[in-house]
């Protein structure tokens, strides 16, 4: 059905209308408080930007998808996990699976934050990052995987 350009660019557009995105934000957010005007906004504008409606068919259909827990042991980066303490649809012991998989990861749980913890809690977040691009933050080597 979303194949169907006329099906699929009317869907889009009631779920990027300021209504459905504040929902969505409100839902996503541990403090729906923190779902600003601006906020929606700025995302309202983005899913107006021409092409916008590409990556969003591309999550809602699933390409999107891959397999972290068979992806995560063979990169070789460290990796540093922020999670919110109180995200949804995924919450923070979804992250225990990826970090336990993960060769060089660092996890941390950002309390008073939702799935959106970069919007939320910005300047923890912000500390995080530069602690981890530092050195200052121990990364946890995973046991090798066959």
């Amino acid at each position: 059905m979303l194949s169907t350009p006329a099906v699929a660019n009317g869907y889009y557009e009631t779920m990027t209308g300021r209504t459905e995105l504040t929902l969505f934000l409100r839902n996503s957010f541990h403090n729906p408080k923190h779902v600003t005007g601006e906020l929606v906004e700025r995302l309202y504008r983005n899913a107006q930007r021409k092409g916008a409606i590409h990556p969003y068919a591309s999550l809602i259909t699933g390409y999107l998808d891959c397999h972290l827990l068979s992806s995560l042991p063979k990169v070789e980066n460290p990796i540093l996990l922020i999670w919110g303490r109180h995200a949804r649809p995924a919450p923070v012991e979804h992250s225990v699976r990826l970090i336990a998989v993960a060769r060089n990861s660092h996890l941390e749980v950002v309390e008073n934050s939702g799935a959106w913890v970069h919007d939320e809690q910005s300047a923890t977040v912000n500390r995080l990052i530069v602690r981890y691009l530092n050195d200052e933050v121990p990364v946890a080597k995973a046991a090798e995987t066959a």
